[in-house]
């Protein structure tokens, strides 16, 4: 459903999968089936790329053996481009497209149904910038929901409905 400027929400629910939001609990429901990319990356900077991404499969509460968790992991880092001896640096020594491949990572590796990413190609080389919007493209065809903020006129072409905010409204 579309919302005209004039119209104002004042009550109701959000269901997922039929079932209230609220009832799932806010925090349950966000650590569960929503990851964001963040366009400041929100990386834990003493960490390394690993211990970033793996924090994630933490929060999620995903229960892995030790080597089925670095194997998931260093594969995930490795799909874009953080090679093994990048995912074992501090993020702060890394450069700004892998750190945000970093985060990228971190949300992808706990197959969390939706995706909020905000920028999520906006400091990668046109390269990778194509390998994550494939990414993403491949992800939306198993049925997971993507969201992305962007001004990549080629991540939003590549974008199966696109929404132009302007001046406070949506066309």
């Amino acid at each position: 459903m579309l919302l005209e400027e004039s119209q104002n929400i004042e009550e109701g629910d959000i269901l997922y999968n039929g079932e209230r939001i609220k009832k799932i609990g806010y925090n349950k429901y966000r650590n569960s089936y929503v990851n964001i990319i963040f366009q400041s990356y929100n990386l834990i900077p003493y960490m390394t790329a690993y211990e970033n991404v793996e924090v994630a499969l933490d929060i999620a509460g995903i229960k892995l053996s030790k080597e089925d968790k670095k194997e998931k992991i260093l594969s995930t880092l490795n799909e874009l481009g953080i090679d093994n001896s990048a995912a074992f640096r501090t993020v702060l020594k890394l450069s700004g497209g892998e750190q945000q491949r970093v985060a990228i990572a971190r949300c992808l590796v706990t197959d969390i149904p939706f995706i909020m990413a905000d920028e999520p190609t906006g400091n990668l080389d046109e390269d990778t910038e194509k390998k994550i919007i494939d990414i993403f493209k491949k992800l939306a065809k198993q049925g997971k929901g993507v969201i992305v903020v962007t001004h990549s006129n080629e991540l939003a072409e590549s974008s199966d409905k696109i929404y132009h905010i302007k001046g406070g409204g949506v066309y």
